[in-house]
């Protein structure tokens, strides 16, 4: 038990004075009502179960940033992203002002900043060689709607360009116009085909340059897809289609066309541009002998060691707390001070390439879809998830991550108690957030009870 408790003052406001476990002073804001036969208690073992489950779909569609690569782990599983954009006009009544002579079409693929400021900037190997293409969109991507990680995309079959190789973040890209040179930011860069770019682009109709409605009209936007690993595991890599990072440099992010040996012009991504990234997950068939049985046949197998978390919509962990009426039955008031659930990743499946996400996400089931759902505290005392109240964030130094969910039990115990039957207990989603930080990402949880995973209950009582 620790010296010092910790009160959350959330649904209660207390004003103790603790000598002692036991205490007969007024207690609670009319939650614990004349509490002269009141208790605090601490417990740490009441039961949770734990599995893995398969994720929701979930949006993709303007997210912070894209993710692009394939993940090819024989130990979990294969992941392929790909990045859908449109492309805009460099400006309204758009002309290549009578050009005669078409150069080359080249697709730049912007990486994120190289000093961490927007977030980690890849996931897994990617030192080992991977394989992309390029195709043009057969349908647009409607500005109505959302797109979620598994929606599917209408593009050409026929790649218009590709690129073999291993992801370079580091090294600016040469441009040479004429006897000008440049540089432009470490990008991915596709040579695109030039019998496609010099008819759909160069000679496109002057309608189609009126403005970025008919632009988009003629010519729909490009998929970017991550056909495999050429060797090794792969990973993914964190991507800016747009020009400007949050610092306003520039990201060498552009659909670029050269002409006339010393001309270029730039279709970009912009503000009013849809972006989505899709995800291709296979399971190895059959499931490996080596893997958690609860990844292997998720959803079936309860309280095993471990659990397997991934984002891009593939797998997130529930958590139950079966017994959580009990203490509303043997109570006549009950109020929760603290509620602390503390995760730790298993250790020996984190390293530098593959390590543990920035932040997990505690959430529930939704009453009526089941899809994920806000608990309570995650917008106490701010409008953001991301409060230090609520928690989530991974502790380097301690290796765990802690959640503070005292409203929602008090609320659930509440709801019960007002009732006598009604449960709202649809237990705990644990998920790895897909933006916000971007993250392409998975961990293996250590759900072995009071190593892995613990809650820490303080609670106060009326008999």
């Amino acid at each position: 038990m620790e010296n010092k408790l910790r009160f959350a003052g959330i649904l209660i406001l207390v004003s103790l004075f603790v000598v002692s476990c036991k205490r007969k002073d007024n207690v609670g804001n009319g939650l614990v009502p004349e509490a002269s036969n009141s208790n605090i208690i601490y417990t740490d073992t009441l039961t949770l179960f734990t599995r893995t489950i398969l994720e929701d779909s979930i949006i993709t569609s303007e997210l912070s940033y894209n993710v692009l690569g394939t993940s090819d782990n024989s130990t979990f599983n294969l992941t392929h992203a790909t990045v859908s954009a449109q492309y805009l006009l460099p400006r309204d009544n758009f002309t290549f002002g009578g050009a005669t002579k078409f150069d080359s079409a080249v697709l730049y693929v912007g990486f994120l900043a190289a000093d961490n400021s927007e977030g980690n900037r890849s996931f897994g190997d990617i030192s080992t060689a991977q394989r992309f293409s390029v195709h043009e969109l057969n349908s647009g991507l409607d500005a109505t709607r959302p797109y979620y990680s598994n929606s599917f995309i209408n593009y050409s079959p026929v790649s218009v360009g590709s690129w073999n190789g291993i992801l370079n973040l580091k090294d600016s890209i040469p441009i040479v116009l004429g006897s000008k040179s440049s540089k432009i930011p470490p990008a991915l860069r596709f040579k695109l085909d030039d019998t496609w770019a010099k008819s759909k682009l160069f000679n496109a109709p002057g309608t189609a340059f009126s403005t970025n409605s008919d632009f988009l009209n003629y010519f729909k936007g490009l998929a970017i897809s991550s056909e495999g690993v050429l060797s090794g595991n792969g990973g993914f890599v964190y991507v800016n289609l747009k020009t400007t990072n949050k610092s306003n440099a520039p990201t060498g992010a552009a659909l670029v066309v050269y002409y006339n040996d010393s001309l270029s012009v730039a279709f970009t991504v912009g503000t009013t541009s849809r972006r989505v990234t899709t995800y291709n997950h296979t399971l190895p068939t059959p499931p490996l002998t080596s893997l958690p049985q609860d990844y292997a046949y998720p959803g079936t197998h309860y309280n095993a060691d471990t659990c397997f978390i991934q984002s891009m919509g593939k797998y997130k962990m529930r958590i139950q707390i079966p017994y959580l009426y009990e203490l509303a039955k043997k109570y006549k008031n009950i109020a929760i001070n603290s509620a602390e659930l503390i995760m730790k990743p298993y250790g020996s499946w984190l390293n530098a390439d593959f390590y543990a996400p920035t932040s997990l996400r505690l959430l529930q089931p939704n009453a009526t879809t089941g899809r994920n759902d806000f608990i309570k505290d995650i917008f106490y005392a701010g409008s953001s998830p991301l409060n230090p109240y609520y928690g989530g964030y991974y502790n380097t130094t301690s290796g765990e991550y802690r959640f503070n969910f005292t409203l929602h039990l008090q609320e659930l115990i509440n709801d019960y108690k007002a009732t006598g039957s009604t449960d709202k207990n649809r237990g705990l989603y644990l998920i790895i957030p897909t933006d916000n930080p971007i993250a392409a990402s998975h961990v293996v949880m250590d759900t072995r009870k009071g190593l892995g995973i613990k809650l820490k209950l303080y609670y106060t009582t009326q008999n």
